[in-house]
Parts: C-alpha cells; sequence; structure tokens
C-alpha cells in the first residue's frame, strides 16, 4: 500500500472537528507531523525503542530483518543516547537526530514485558525522569 501525504483536512475529519486542543502522537519528521503542526502544533515525537530507522528517520520496513532490535542492552542504550544526546543510530550506521518526548515499545514484540522492565531500570539508573504524557499536553 502505497503511503498518502497526510492532510490537515484529514486531520480534521478524523477529528470531526470537536478538538482543537487535541495532542498528536506522531513520528518526528513525519507526513503527520507535518499536518499536525500545521493543524494545532500539538504533537508529541515517539520514539519507538525496539525498532530500527532508515536514513531519512522512518521505520525500517518490517520486511528488512533489522526492522526489529531483540538486543534488550543495545534497546536500552539506544534510548539512552536518544533521550541524552538527542541522536540514533540508522540501521546501516549514520547517526541523525531524534526528537522525543516519548518512547514507544510494541506491546506484541516478544519480551515486551520485560523490554519495558529492563528500559524503567537503565532510564532511572540514568538520572532521568518518568513523567506521563500529560506534561506535553497544552493546560487550558
Amino acid at each position: 500500500m502505497a503511503w498518502q501525504p497526510c492532510r490537515r483536512r484529514d486531520l480534521d475529519a478524523g477529528n470531526n472537528g470537536s478538538d482543537p486542543e487535541i495532542s498528536f502522537l506522531v513520528l518526528p519528521g513525519s507526513a503527520l507531523e507535518k499536518a499536525a503542526l500545521a493543524r494545532s502544533g500539538n504533537v508529541i515525537r515517539l520514539f519507538l525503542a525496539d525498532r530500527g530507522y532508515l536514513e531519512n528517520g522512518q521505520l525500517a520496513p518490517c520486511s528488512q530483518p533489522e526492522a526489529a532490535i531483540h538486543d534488550l542492552a543495545q534497546v536500552v542504550a539506544r534510548v539512552m543516547r536518544v533521550i541524552r544526546d538527542g541522536q540514533v543510530e540508522m540501521v546501516r550506521g549514520t547517526v541523525i537526530p531524534m526528537p522525543e518526548q516519548s518512547i514507544l515499545i510494541h506491546p506484541d514484540t516478544s519480551g515486551a514485558v520485560g523490554l519495558a522492565r529492563r528500559l524503567r531500570e537503565g532510564i532511572t539508573t540514568g538520572d532521568v525522569t518518568i513523567a506521563p504524557l500529560t506534561r506535553h499536553i497544552p493546560g487550558p
């Protein structure tokens, strides 16, 4: 299936115009991020902890062997680098900026619960505060 550009009117239609202050969970640099920024500017940028990224900052397709990262220590190290330095290493070794405000683990990833525990342990040991998403949502 080919990806179609995400437009502001698509977001408005999906939201039914009911909440102009809605925040969108987005991948940095994605069409959804661009459309959401044009609509309201309210975005929360996601980093997928256990997924490989292509040089353009998008996720590696699931059909590629490097799409999923199974080494827990590598996942924790990547997340800490993103948190501390705002950078991530792509599947081919290039390092790019990765602005994030939320870390995501796919619940269908084998060992997701154990990975979440290891990440929490690594993040809190790294003197980083874990906070709810509501901290990123604009208030009244």
